[in-house]
Formats: structure tokens, sequence, C-alpha cells
């Protein structure tokens, strides 16, 4: 179709031509008009050229052509991503969006890897890189430029937030908080700049005081560990206090948990990472909310990468440490060396 504007007006005989001429025109046999014309040249009283409409358009032909490149992106962990190609060409044509070289595959998170759109949910590190698109037809192949997809933690960016850790060269807090005891814990590459290797023998510690609380809270972070979730061992990604107090660990039963209430009546929620390989990042998210009077239960969440993997609730209300309540210990046992996270952590 076009967008230009059409105009047409009735002709009578001999305009352009009298009698049957060759004319370019697209003619629709009907009656002649009210005021008694025919369009183009009727050649009877019953016989004339109604209504008409002309229709211009450009066929699509040769080997694909790209109109209009993905572009470079930046988005924040857990955003949605959308890139797309504009293309001309014989049809069909076929799409197919990779990612460093090799195909994507459709589903999950990702979309349209056949078609002009691609689109990424709830993105995480690991989808940071290059992305391109090849379109083929009967005629030919073209590959589109490669795009860059950059994706950041977005920091800490609201008055919520107690205490957060970006470990890029520093282990002090985003509002200066300095850690009470170091030792051990090294720079390594993270998900977004550097990320904290806590070995065996490391001890990373701070102030609990204005950093974590017990009626409510969220306490989320990257982690990669260099062990199987399927091992028997016991790591720590967060040990607040210890009698009476929060454990977030990956226990020996192959479980992701956490609990509050250690050694007393506890509270926690569980579920199993057995199938997880060593040295492949994901995203945790430990949230809890303590009972109050009335009806209201503890309610307890873990989310992995983006989804709420398992949840508990508990008529019993989350209680602060009865011991070493001011000790927050990051990848950690207060009493146990054994028990350090042995991965990196970030954000």
């Amino acid at each position: 179709m076009t967008e230009e504007p059409f105009d047409y007006a009735n002709w009578g005989s001999g305009e352009p031509n009298d009698g049957w001429g060759k004319e370019d025109a697209l003619m629709f046999w009907g009656p002649p008009t009210a005021d008694g014309k025919a369009w183009n040249d009727g050649i009877g009283p019953d016989e004339g050229f109604g209504l008409g409409y002309i229709v211009e358009y450009e066929p699509a032909t040769g080997p694909p052509e790209i109109l209009g490149q993905p572009q470079d992106q930046t988005a924040v962990l857990g955003a949605t991503v959308v890139m797309e190609v504009t293309a001309r060409g014989l049809l069909p044509l076929n799409y197919q969006w990779y990612k460093e070289g090799s195909p994507l595959v459709e589903g999950g998170r990702i979309g349209g890897v056949r078609t002009a759109r691609l689109s990424l949910t709830n993105v995480v590190a690991a989808d940071a890189g290059l992305y391109s698109v090849q379109l083929t037809n009967l005629l030919g192949w073209v590959a589109s430029r490669k795009a860059t997809l950059t994706v950041t933690s977005g920091g800490p960016v609201d008055a919520h937030t107690l205490l957060y850790l970006s470990f890029d060269e520093t282990l002090n807090g985003a509002q200066g908080e300095r850690p009470t005891t170091a030792r051990g814990v090294e720079f390594v590459p993270g998900v977004v700049g550097a990320g904290a290797w806590i070995k065996k023998d490391s001890a990373l510690v701070y102030s609990s005081l204005g950093n974590i609380t017990a009626p409510q809270g969220t306490v989320d972070c990257w982690v990669k560990p260099s062990w199987r979730g399927g091992d028997t061992a016991t790591y720590f990604f967060l040990n607040w206090g210890t009698d009476g107090g929060a454990v977030f660990s990956k226990d020996g039963a192959s479980n992701l948990r956490f609990f509050f209430n250690q050694w007393r009546t506890e509270v926690g929620a569980a579920n199993g990472v057995s199938g997880w390989p060593p040295n492949v990042w994901h995203h945790l998210a430990f949230t809890w909310r303590s009972s109050s009077p009335g009806p209201q239960r503890s309610g307890l969440k873990i989310y992995v990468d983006g989804r709420l993997f398992t949840s508990s609730s508990s008529p019993t209300a989350i209680a602060e440490p009865l011991r070493d309540g001011v000790r927050l210990q990051v990848g950690g046992d207060l009493s146990d060396s054994a028990h350090s996270l042995q991965a990196v952590l970030d954000e």
C-alpha cells in the first residue's frame, strides 16, 4: 500500500482517448455514475466503470538485506531486554539469533530466537555478551552486527538497604561500614566488577547493629560455589549470632536452607540443590517476616535465579540471637572454619 494521496475524476467520451485505447488503470465493471458519465469511456448505457482502487506495492526481491541493526544495551539484573532487527528480501525470511556465535534455543527466559525480535526476561549476569542474528532466504543470507548486552546490579538504590557490599576491590559497605574481622578474602572477577573469594580459612565479620533485623528483611547475593550441590558438606552464606541466631547455608543434606532461632524452636525453609554443578553463578534471595500478635504467621521464602524456590510459615516468632548478636559473619560460621563458603560472592 502507499501513503500517497490519491484523486480521480470521471472521464467523458474522448478523455483521454476515444474508444478502447491502451491506458494504465485498474478498472472495475459497474453501472454508469449518477451524473450519467462512465469512468474511462463506457461503451453502452448499462456498462461503465464504477468504483475503483489503486494499490501500489513493491515486491520484496533479492537476498536478505538488513535495514535496522540490533543495538547495544545496558540492563539491570532482573529486567527484560528486547533486541530487534528490521530487514527486507524475498519471503520467507528465516531468522536465527546467536550469543557469542552459538545459536540460541527457544524456552524459559529466552523467546523469539527465530523471529526479528529476541526477548530475554529476568536477565542474569550470565546473559551479558555479544548478540547477533542471521537471516536467510532462497537467494542468500546476511548476518547482523554484534550488539553488546551489559548487565549491571543497579547498586543500592533505596533507603531500605541496610548493608550493601559491592566487593569492588573493597570490603567496606556502600555507607562506609567496615568489617570488624577480615582475613584471607581475595578479590576475583565477579558478576559486575570484582567479587570476594571466600576460602576455607577466610573470615569476614561485620557488626549486625543497624545491618539486619529480626522482624523482617531480605538477604540477597550472587554466589559462584566451588562445590557441587550434591556433596555432603555444609557451607555458610551468612551467620548472625550463635545461640538463637540465624543461619543461611547449604547443608549436609544438599539443601539450600536458612533458619532463625538456632538451637531453639527453629523457624526455617529448605529445598534441595543436589543438581548444582560447581563454578556456576546463581542469584539467591532469602526473605522473612516474623509473626505478630493476631493471626499472622512467620513467613520465610528462598528465591533462586529470580524464581521462588521454597517457602514455609510458622506460628513461632523470629527472635534476635541470644549470644553474639552483634556479630554478622559473611561466608562462614562464627565457630567452625570448616563451614566457610568456599565460593565467590558479589553484590
